[in-house]
């Protein structure tokens, strides 16, 4: 193998560590509604129909009737990394992170559906490319160059983009007054791609599908507290490469692999446990942990080094009238990633997050959630002397109305 294809190797490995979206343990997103945006503990939530994603088994608390929620983000961001004072970076502006669900309930049952984006979301795009040689700080088709020529090429725009949608089908049922269980399918759809200059150089995509269950239990031993838990499955999928076009498609194939070659990589198992306290008729305080189990997944060697992934959070909600409420919360996340293993296309670095904003219900029955997030990344450089820098906001809109 030339030098050139193992650095490609290298590259696709470190592309296999990276998704594209915000609040993300490698993989698994947490930011998963507008109301997370506001209030980022979310797994012990039983007041919005996004307990479809976060406690689905609580969605029984909704109340009798039908609701409908539909939500989107939008992620302004600089990222960057820097090699001898070199700076690659990307203020890529992501406009779509949506999902759609929608919940049916009784006494003693709840049935859901929908979709929304679980992993990754959006593009990055590096004008003046991407570190692929971490020890010499050279792009791809500089590195190219140098093979070819004896001198390194051209900096050419390179894009990668990423995503995980996941589509529910799924159910709960009251076992007690207090004690409720639910399960729920999930279809994992991925998508990844890559293009250089364009896509005039290379235009790479590989698409992949798996399904796996949820789990989750509610239990509400008092008045005022609840207990939310759901356990997600590790989603084997298998990838196929959909596309390889470009002028250098035929010499980047044996790496990356011809039209309808298949690999292995799966969207990893995530573990949720959370506990609301209604501390007055006015205030209800919240906390939440989930873990990402990074142990057992299957990325051919690319899963070696990591290791599980964890994030905490905690958050307030104080209703200032019946019908609006402020929230503001603090979550913090290790993805389980050591700065050696970074991909310089995005790096997984730890961060602190803040959050805050409001609830507001103008009529009875439909209710506006609006959020903003601030994530602050702890710097990382590595032994190669690259050093990776991050800074996100995740801002969230969503409206949901119930049919009683």
């Amino acid at each position: 193998m030339t030098y050139r294809m193992k650095a490609l190797l290298a590259f696709l490995t470190g592309m296999a560590l990276s998704s594209t979206a915000g609040a993300t343990l490698i993989e698994n997103n947490t930011n998963l509604s507008a109301d997370w945006t506001r209030m980022p503990a979310r797994v012990a939530a039983t007041d919005s129909v996004d307990a479809v994603l976060y406690n689905p088994a609580g969605t029984i608390r909704l109340g009798e009737g039908t609701f409908i929620m539909a939500g989107n983000q939008f992620l302004p961001k600089e990222y960057s990394h820097t090699k001898d004072g070199v700076r690659h970076e990307t203020t890529t502006l992501t406009t779509v992170v949506p999902n759609l669900f929608a919940v049916k309930n009784s006494k003693k049952w709840s049935g859901f559906a929908g979709f929304g984006v679980i992993g990754g979301g959006g593009a990055l795009e590096y004008e003046n490319g991407m570190i692929l040689d971490k020890a010499s700080g050279l792009t791809v088709t500089q590195l190219a160059g140098l093979k070819a020529m004896g001198k390194p090429g051209p900096i050419l725009t390179e894009e990668v983009a990423s995503a995980w949608v996941g589509a529910y089908v799924g159910g709960a049922c009251a076992v007690s007054d207090t004690l409720s269980l639910s399960l729920t399918g999930r279809l994992v759809y991925g998508t990844n791609t890559y293009e250089i200059d364009e896509g005039r150089v290379l235009d790479y995509e590989k698409t992949g599908t798996g399904v796996a269950p949820i789990i989750g239990l509610n239990y509400t031993p008092s008045p005022t507290v609840n207990i939310g838990f759901r356990h997600e499955f590790r989603t084997r999928v298998e990838w196929e490469v959909d596309k390889i076009d470009g002028s250098a498609a035929e010499a980047m194939a044996p790496t990356l692999g011809q039209k309808g070659h298949t690999t292995r990589k799966d969207f990893p198992a995530m573990t949720a446990l959370g506990v609301s306290w209604k501390a007055t008729e006015a205030l209800t305080l919240a906390t939440d942990v989930s873990y990402a189990w990074h142990d057992d997944i299957d990325w051919e060697g690319a899963e070696e080094g990591l290791d599980n992934g964890v994030e905490v959070a905690c958050a307030f909600e104080y209703a200032v009238t019946p019908g609006f409420a402020v929230s503001a919360g603090y979550s913090y996340s290790n993805a389980g990633v050591d700065p050696e293993n970074y991909s310089t296309a995005l790096s997984k670095n730890v961060y602190h997050g803040i959050s805050a904003g409001f609830m507001a219900e103008p009529v009875e029955g439909l209710r506006f959630n609006v959020g903003a997030t601030k994530l602050f990344y702890e710097d990382d450089t590595d032994s190669r002397g690259i050093t990776y820098e991050k800074d996100l906001w995740i801002i969230g809109i969503g409206v949901q109305y119930a049919f009683r």
